[in-house]
C-alpha cells in the first residue's frame, strides 16, 4: 500500500517510526499532525475546578474499541483511586457514563466527550488502548504514554510507544489496576518519558501539515522525480 503510489502522505512523525533505511518507504512522506475537525465538545462544568497542583491523567478507549470499559477505563479508575497526586480524566467515546460499571472515585471526572484541544496542554499522561489518533495529539502534546492495546493497529501502535522511549506498552486488551498503577507510577514519576515526549512534540511542531500536503501533491502532479 506505500510502495505503489507515487506519493504517500502519512500523518505523524518520522521519530515515531522504526528505522527503515531501504528505499521501499521513499514515496512515504510524514506530514505533521492533522487538523482537529471542527464541532468540538465544549469544556466540563468541572474543568475549571479541578486542583491544579495535581498530575492529570487522560484515560480513554477511544470510539472504536470502547463497548467493553472494563478493559482500560474500569481498572484505571480502579488502580489510581488512591493516588492522592493525581487527577483522572475518562472520556468514554460517546458511551453512557453508566455504561462504567466501576464506582468513579472522588479524584475521577468522567464526560461521554472531551476537547481535546483545550485539556491536553493540561495533561500529564495518557492511558490508551493505542488509537493512532490519539497518540498523535498526545505526542503533539509532549505527553508521555501508557497503553493497552491489541485489536485492529492498536498492537502495533504501542509497540511503537515503547520503542520511542515515549512510554510503556503493556500489552494486553484486559488491563489490570494494578498493572495500569504501576505503569502510571513509573511514567509519571521517571522524567525520561517525558522528556522523549516532550522532544517528539517539538517535530510535530516543525510541521506545517496543510503546506506540506499542498506542496507534496504539486510537486508530484507536476515533477514526479521531485516529491
Amino acid at each position: 500500500m506505500s510502495v505503489l503510489p507515487d506519493l504517500y502522505l502519512q500523518p505523524g512523525i518520522e521519530s515515531f517510526q522504526y528505522s527503515d533505511d531501504s528505499s521501499s518507504s521513499s514515496h512515504v512522506h510524514y506530514i505533521g499532525l492533522l487538523p482537529m475537525p471542527p464541532g468540538q465538545p465544549a469544556l466540563p462544568t468541572w474543568w475549571h475546578e479541578l486542583d491544579r497542583t495535581k498530575r492529570v491523567v487522560l484515560v480513554t478507549q477511544g470510539t472504536l474499541t470502547n463497548r467493553n470499559l472494563g478493559q482500560l477505563i474500569g481498572p484505571t479508575l480502579t488502580g489510581l483511586a488512591k493516588e492522592e497526586d493525581v487527577i483522572v480524566l475518562a472520556t468514554t467515546g460517546g458511551q453512557p457514563i453508566e455504561s462504567i460499571l466501576t464506582e468513579i472515585p472522588a479524584n475521577a471526572h468522567v464526560a461521554p466527550f472531551l476537547p481535546y484541544e483545550l485539556i491536553l496542554p493540561s495533561v500529564d499522561l495518557l492511558l490508551t488502548n493505542g488509537g493512532y489518533g490519539t497518540v498523535n495529539l498526545a505526542l503533539a502534546h509532549g505527553i508521555p504514554i501508557v497503553s493497552a492495546g491489541m485489536t485492529e493497529d492498536k498492537g502495533e501502535i504501542s509497540a511503537h510507544i515503547q520503542w520511542a522511549g515515549v512510554g510503556i506498552d503493556l500489552r494486553t486488551s484486559q488491563a489490570t489496576a494494578e498493572g495500569l498503577r504501576a505503569a502510571a507510577r513509573e511514567v509519571l514519576d521517571n522524567p525520561v518519558y517525558s522528556e522523549r515526549a516532550k522532544e517528539l512534540g517539538l517535530e510535530f511542531a516543525s510541521h506545517n501539515t496543510e503546506m506540506e500536503v499542498l506542496r507534496r501533491i504539486e510537486a508530484c502532479v507536476l515533477e514526479p522525480s521531485t516529491v
